[in-house]
């Protein structure tokens, strides 16, 4: 699973990335939305962008508007250090999947990825054709026969 952190604090950017690497993510950080915005272009396997809201230039709400409108299967997590009702509800109705005041609770937040992830395991596995499942089925079903010949054959 590949994981965007765009926040224009670099100490932020780099606490996260590093956290969420030893849980096992690849991780890729941008300091900007601009730069986010080439980051997902340039790697189409990202999964998740973690967003700050307020930055320089373009905003985590302008980002996040422009990831869901052209990249659905992304996840978007929205920070924030001012944590107003009405950036809640921006993020909200802009297609945010979670929104998270800072500090952060990193308990939450690493709560939220494993649940996006479960979630897209899941998904994956209802996207394979049912031929598939029946094939598979056919194919172990088979090697089950065999293996039982085999057993009663030994244990003549």
């Amino acid at each position: 699973m590949e994981i965007l952190i765009v926040d224009d604090e670099e100490v932020i950017r780099d606490s996260l990335s590093s956290l969420l690497k030893q849980k096992g993510y690849v991780c890729h950080t941008a300091s900007l939305a601009e730069e986010a915005m080439e980051v997902i272009e340039d790697l189409p396997k990202i999964s998740i962008v973690i967003s700050d809201i307020q930055m320089p230039g373009m905003t985590g709400i302008e980002l996040l508007k422009h990831i869901t409108s052209k990249y659905a299967s992304i996840k978007v997590l929205m920070l924030t250090g001012y944590a107003d009702l009405e950036s809640a509800i921006d993020a909200v109705n802009y297609g945010a999947d979670a929104f998270f005041r800072k500090p952060l609770d990193i308990n939450d937040l690493l709560s939220t990825i494993e649940d996006i992830v479960m979630e897209k395991e899941k998904s994956a596995i209802r996207e394979v054709p049912n031929e598939v499942w029946v094939e598979e089925y056919k194919k172990l079903h088979k090697a089950y026969e065999a293996l039982t010949v085999e057993i009663s054959h030994l244990l003549k």
